[in-house]
């Protein structure tokens, strides 16, 4: 295990929020090894100075990556819809760096592509992306073999395929990377969250031959599954005993979004 000794306690101090040394002591190191794929990896590997672990004999290099993101540009995509005001959008913003959106996963070329060319760093997309990849047994015509061989930094391409193929199920991938749980009562519900981004996805990458499609009720569905995803994340960390709330220094996910219906 992980010496948490050289794990400095203050909060962000020197990475970005979803790879600080606050991050991996307070969510990765206590949550993610709990989860059966989690427990068989040496996180002894963790390195003090770039908060990375590698797997597959240290072919592949792991880090922490925020999950939605409605910063900036993405961002802006609601406000020309009309979807949200500046101040709905600013709601979404608060949760960027909160201990409810942060994930371990596959480091650069993995993250690059979760994040390029789509149009707002989806979540929905990503997964529906490597469901085909698990369901085909290859990534040839993905765009995620794509940006893996433009940023391998993480990892040879051949290594990632080999990984994301390896795990043989997307609901095996969903869990392993942002919902390390095996609870009865969460099973469920994290099934049909995950259902329901796969259906998001295959919408926007299915867009011109889907029967009257809208990109304002895809983007307006992808609002709703961020939120269903931030309190479901709630609800896996206080399993945990995770005081979201306080971790999150007073921000808090129901007082901001009451439903996610």
């Amino acid at each position: 295990m992980i010496d948490e000794k050289k794990i400095d306690e203050t909060k962000y101090k020197k990475y970005d929020p979803d790879s600080s040394d606050w991050t991996w002591k307070k969510l990765y190191i206590p949550v993610y090894p709990k989860y059966q794929f989690w427990n068989g990896v040496d996180t002894s590997s963790l390195e003090e100075e770039n908060k990375v672990i590698y797997f597959m004999h240290n072919k592949l290099k792991v880090r922490g990556d925020t999950v939605f993101n409605f910063n900036e540009n993405n961002g802006k995509r609601y406000i020309n819809n009309k979807l949200l005001t500046k101040e709905e959008l600013g709601n979404y913003v608060k949760f960027h760096h909160s201990i409810l959106n942060f994930s371990l996963l596959p480091s650069h070329g993995f993250q690059q592509a979760k994040q390029g060319g789509r149009r707002g760093d989806r979540l929905d997309v990503f997964l529906y992306e490597i469901s085909s990849i698990i369901e085909n047994k290859s990534w040839n015509g993905s765009t995620i073999k794509k940006y893996c061989t433009n940023f391998p930094s993480g990892g040879e391409p051949n290594d990632i395929e080999e990984f994301i193929i390896g795990l043989g199920d997307i609901s095996y991938f969903f869990r392993t990377f942002y919902f390390p749980s095996e609870d009865a009562h969460l099973t469920p519900l994290i099934d049909h969250l995950l259902e329901n981004l796969l259906e998001n996805g295959k919408q926007y990458i299915c867009r011109e031959t889907i029967k009257n499609w809208d990109n304002k009720s895809n983007l307006n569905s992808y609002l709703k599954l961020a939120v269903c995803f931030w309190k479901l994340r709630k609800q896996f960390l206080l399993t945990y005993d995770i005081d979201v709330k306080t971790y999150d220094d007073g921000l808090d996910i129901d007082s901001i979004f009451p439903d996610c219906d």
